[in-house]
């Protein structure tokens, strides 16, 4: 008698992740702005840091190296802020800008910033 309640229960806890891991995944999947900066990735992550910097925000992570890039900071709200360089040729890199759970206009603006600097 007791053990029915306790599968019930088992199913909606399963049903309930199950749905919060592909909300997750979705918003994951739509919450990036991405932009091309016709210029190498050393540049790209330069202009991106001083963008953050003259913000007023952060920079928790900056790593780069020929081919790809990543540099983490956090808003003054504490949403988080994540860029991703991808080097596409030696002149062009690909830009992923993503800001908390999907602020696209505060991404787009930020992508704005270091397009504008690197062209």
């Amino acid at each position: 008698m007791i053990k029915k309640p306790i599968y019930a229960f088992a199913f909606l806890a399963l049903g309930i992740a199950a749905f919060g891991m592909s909300a997750c995944e979705t918003i994951e999947r739509t919450g990036a702005i991405q932009g091309v900066a016709q210029t190498d990735i050393i540049t790209v992550q330069k202009a991106a840091v001083k963008v953050i910097e003259d913000s007023g925000m952060n920079i928790l992570e900056n790593n780069v190296d020929t081919f790809a890039g990543k540099i983490t900071s956090r808003t003054g709200d504490g949403k988080d802020l994540r860029v991703i360089l991808e080097r596409i040729t030696e002149d062009s890199t690909q830009v992923h800008i993503r800001v908390g759970l999907g602020d696209k206009s505060r991404a787009q603006a930020i992508m704005n910033d270091i397009l504008s600097a690197v062209n």
